[in-house]
């Protein structure tokens, strides 16, 4: 399995002047605000959910309600990042496409360097991944891509 990512404006004919979501069709259900989906899952103990924790917030998982934050205080998971939440609930749902719009550049370039399945979609992707990043990535349905580089120089 990979990673499917929708990039909206590449979707969209040219002439469309509405909000992308409204054009396009998805071929799953779309969730378009991730926090709901957080609340309904939580947090799953993966090493992609540790991660996450560790890039996004600056922490570290401690249990499945609670981490610790960048300045050594503990706190419960509806304090966490938006960004985190939309990762995290990419780590337990995996059969529907998650709105990544408010999600930062942090975030999305992490999810696509780490996850090798889901669904998510953006309006745009501005960035590059890491050269040496291997991903396993399709772009909109149409383009599969397995390394950094290879997406850098075809999408970006």
């Amino acid at each position: 399995m990979s990673l499917h990512v929708y990039e909206g404006l590449s979707l969209v004919p040219r002439n469309y002047t509405g909000y992308p979501l409204d054009a396009i069709k998805f071929n799953k259900p779309f969730v378009r605000d991730v926090e709901t989906i957080f609340d309904m899952y939580g947090i799953i103990d993966t090493l992609e959910s540790r991660l996450i924790i560790e890039k996004i917030e600056k922490g570290n998982f401690l249990d499945t309600t609670k981490f610790i934050d960048r300045f050594g205080v503990c706190l419960y998971l509806d304090e966490l990042s938006t960004s985190s939440k939309a990762l995290l609930a990419l780590v337990a749902c995996k059969d529907k496409i998650l709105n990544f719009n408010e999600v930062g550049g942090t975030a999305r370039e992490l999810a696509m360097t780490i996850f090798k399945d889901g669904y998510i979609y953006m309006d745009d992707f501005h960035g590059a991944l890491p050269y040496e990043a291997k991903i396993d990535l399709v772009m909109n349905d149409s383009e599969t891509f397995h390394g950094g580089r290879e997406f850098n120089e075809e999408w970006c």
